[in-house]
């Protein structure tokens, strides 16, 4: 029998609590985990969107990428931010809209809420990651990261 480290049981448990069967449904399978100070992470996959839960004592952070590029994954805040500043064409010259909207627009520790909005938007995540648009959303969500960078 194996021994599983606490940071790994912890992640099993969140998996189980919010997204259990939805990656169940879409066919999500466990990839790889990895040990880290503090923690770990695990990754998991449908084949085209690469989904990781980080662990850092007893704290989840969920990031989203493709397989094109395993190294580059993205936060939750950063797609939803993107949403918005697209779904509401928000310019790059509305500062205060695009810092509003950078900053307040996700609470890292709400775990059902950011589960329901992964669960909801995973179509369009799915479309953001697809090797179609790949390029252009590196482009975009690495852009939307520094300039999240300012403000923080």
């Amino acid at each position: 029998m194996a021994f599983i480290e606490a940071w790994e049981e912890e992640i099993n448990d969140f998996v189980k609590k919010h997204y259990q069967g939805f990656f169940s449904k879409n066919k999500f399978e466990f990839l790889q985990k990895q040990a880290a100070q503090g923690g770990g992470l695990m990754i998991f996959s449908d084949g085209n969107v690469h989904f990781e839960i980080l662990n850092n004592k007893q704290r989840f952070a969920i990031k989203v990428g493709s397989k094109v590029n395993d190294q580059l994954r993205w936060g939750l805040d950063v797609i939803k931010a993107y949403f918005k500043i697209t779904d509401y064409r928000i310019d790059e010259d509305d500062t205060p809209s695009r810092k509003k909207v950078l900053l307040e627009s996700f609470n890292a520790d709400d775990y059902s809420g950011n589960a329901n909005f992964f669960i909801s938007n995973f179509n369009k995540i799915k479309g953001l990651f697809s090797s179609a648009n790949y390029n252009e959303t590196k482009v975009q969500l690495e852009k939307l990261s520094l300039e999240k960078a300012k403000y923080v």
